[in-house]
Parts: structure tokens; sequence; C-alpha cells
């Protein structure tokens, strides 16, 4: 059991569809929880010998717009990457929804989509999944 929990949007590795899961804060959090303090490792294994939040920086990447498209984005849209492995899967869902706009990148392992704004982490709903999708397909 977490003290904290936010609603954030995952994308596994070997899924069908994206689900809204809870992504736990780490123990011990004093005020308001931040990206840095979510336990990603959770969802999303980015863990390894040595590595630390910087690191761990190396495998996420903010949003505040869309790529290639105009205006900006209601909130900004974090999106945690896998750290792969030697036998790490190709993310199967992720694949298939860039594939349709000719994109043939391959991301290995699972994605966690995560939201905040000025006042901080803000939990994702089902709602969610419509700009998190648009934002991968780009």
């Amino acid at each position: 059991m977490f003290f904290h929990v936010f609603q954030g949007i995952f994308y596994g590795a070997t899924s069908t569809k994206p689900f809204v899961i809870p992504v736990p804060v780490q123990d011990g959090v004093q005020g308001g929880p931040t990206l840095d303090h979510l336990d990603v490792n959770y969802w999303v294994k980015q863990y390894g010998l040595g590595v630390y939040m910087t690191a761990c920086r190396q495998l996420c990447c903010t949003f505040d717009r869309v790529p290639h498209t105009p205006g900006a984005l209601d909130r900004h849209y974090t999106v945690f990457f896998e750290r792969p492995a030697p036998a790490t899967p190709r993310n199967r869902l992720v694949r298939k929804m860039v594939r349709l706009n000719g994109c043939m990148d391959v991301i290995k392992g699972s994605v966690l989509v995560m939201k905040d704004g000025l006042d901080g982490l803000i939990d994702m709903t089902h709602d969610d999944i419509v700009h998190t999708n648009f934002l991968i397909n780009r």
C-alpha cells in the first residue's frame, strides 16, 4: 500500500490497448509530489547499477505541445520510457500506432504517460487516452 497514488496511462509492451493505472509516489515525500517523486519503476523499469534521477531523466520526455502541430496542450505530458535490456520486447502497441503515420522507429519496453501542471501532478482519466494517443502518434 502506498500513501499517495496518481493515475497515469500505460502502454504495455505486450498490451493491445492503453490502460489508466495507479502510479505510486515514493514513501517519505514531504509537500506536493512532483514527477521526480513518482515510483515509475513500478511500471517502466528504469533501474540499473548506479542509476540516479539524472540518468532516469534521459528516459523521459516532457511535452507542452504536440510535435508538428500548432497550439499548446492543456497541461504538460511526460512520457517515461523503459531502459531497454537485451531481452526487452518491442512495444507492439506503440509500434502499431505509429506505423499508421509511416514511422518505423522501434520502441522497446513499456511506456508510461503522466500529466502535470502549475499546481503539480494531475490524475489522468480515460478521456486523456485520446490526447496521449495523439501525442504518441506524432
